[in-house]
């Protein structure tokens, strides 16, 4: 093939280790598919250093996170690839930010525009979007630090069991399930750590947790992939950062045991929605399934993570596209996109 592929990884966000993590699985199937892989380590002060070693650099690291100080290599101000593929995670990588930088220097990129990303990035954004569309979302409000305590009318309308999240972020970095008022100005405060905003959203009791990939080829066609569950242990309460990455959380079932018609109905929900956001490559949709069998569509992700443990690989491996070939894709459709 011998397309010089650019990985960015790592950036400001506070999934940078978790970027790193998905960069070591993106660089090492590029280079099983024949590409030549340009590291690109983003260090948290957004410093690009061309580091040619990474990948063996980073696995002599052991058990721990990786980090992209980690790692030797020059800074750079352009980039010797023919594509890059930012496995950038939170904001700035997911938000539109890379996006707007790898346009502007004219380097064709893997997954969604800056728009379609910085739109997703937004819950708020996002349900305006699908609901318009007609695409079932929980009900939500959306608040600041400044003007919470004036939305708790209609924050009470939605009831006492809640999710709060920050309206930008991933890795569910600074959620909370509350069960009561009382624990509602705790849980903001968490957010307005991370976010300028947050999303105060209706829980339902117990749902099932499906997921299901999107892949868009170099001619514009959409396919997607087997769903997935996430079946959390007892001892968690939802999928927080540290169920997912830290302590073996949840059991992750790949395919997921839905019947066809319910399998079919979440395909066409997720390629909806994928459009509806103007997303482009790729995408991870996320489900919540309530006990009656309605489907709510909770987030719509831009560049899904690639770690050894991440549902989107696994669910296409289960469709039958490796990893390897998935990243070829990939590259391809960015290598033919029109920004």
């Amino acid at each position: 093939m011998g397309d010089t592929v650019a990985v960015l990884f790592g950036g400001p966000s506070n999934e940078h280790e978790i970027s790193c993590l998905s960069a070591i699985t993106v660089m090492q199937a590029l280079a099983a598919a024949g590409h030549l892989v340009y590291p690109v380590a983003v260090d948290r002060n957004l410093t690009w250093r061309h580091t040619p070693a990474a990948l063996s650099e980073f696995q002599e690291i052991g058990t721990r996170l990786p980090t992209t100080s980690d790692l030797t290599g020059s800074s750079i101000t352009s980039v010797a690839a023919d594509i890059a593929f930012p496995v950038l995670h939170g904001s700035w990588g997911e938000d539109g930010g890379v996006q707007q930088v790898l346009t502007e220097l004219q380097i064709p990129f893997v997954g969604s525009g800056v728009l379609a990303s910085k739109t997703a990035m937004d819950k708020a954004a996002t349900k305006t979007v699908l609901a318009a569309t007609g695409i079932q979302v929980l009900p939500a409000v959306t608040v600041t630090e400044a003007n919470w305590q004036q939305q708790q009318s209609a924050i009470a309308q939605l009831g006492e069991d809640l999710f709060v999240k920050p309206s930008h972020g991933g890795s569910s970095l600074g959620v909370s399930h509350v069960t009561s008022s009382t624990q509602l100005a705790a849980a903001l405060k968490k957010v307005f750590e991370l976010s300028d905003s947050a999303i105060v959203e209706l829980a339902i009791s117990n749902p099932r947790e499906i997921e299901i990939g999107v892949l868009q080829h170099a001619d514009g066609t959409v396919v997607l992939s087997r769903c997935g569950e996430i079946k959390l242990k007892p001892e968690f309460d939802f999928y927080d950062y540290q169920a997912k990455y830290l302590a073996d959380g949840a059991e992750l079932i790949v395919p997921a045991d839905l019947d066809e018609i319910k399998y079919q109905a979440i395909a066409e929900i997720a390629k909806q929605a994928f459009v509806a956001l103007n997303c482009a490559g790729l995408a991870r949709v996320d489900f919540l399934m309530a006990k009656d069998g309605t489907v709510y569509l909770n987030e719509v992700n831009t560049m899904p993570g690639f770690t050894q443990i991440s549902m989107y690989p696994k669910m296409f491996a289960a469709t039958g596209i490796l990893l390897p070939e998935l990243v070829s894709k990939l590259v391809a459709h960015g290598l033919a996109a029109s920004r």
